[in-house]
């Protein structure tokens, strides 16, 4: 099995790549597995930071807004989770 990166989802202006909504798509989806635990909590905002930095991306685009999900969760210690950002 191929492991996925994030160049693999996001294109290098830091959108999806195939457009992907983490709140209502299905949990068994590849990419969610990649970008979320089981929960809905954020696994690789770290990964996403280098990204962001590497291609200087909009922060308007899909993964700063992946990147900036990941403080719902320490934000709101464990009553929301990433995926509420895309609610």
């Amino acid at each position: 099995m191929a492991t996925i990166k994030m160049k693999d989802i996001f294109d290098k202006n830091g959108n999806f790549i195939n457009p992907i909504d983490p709140y209502r798509c299905k949990r068994d989806d590849k990419v969610y597995q990649f970008l979320f635990d089981e929960d809905g909590y954020a696994l690789r905002s770290e990964e996403a930071r280098m990204f962001i930095l590497k291609h200087n991306c909009s922060p308007f685009s899909a993964i700063v807004h992946y990147y900036y999900s990941h403080d719902i969760d320490c934000g709101c210690k464990g009553n929301y989770t990433a995926i509420y950002a895309w609610r």
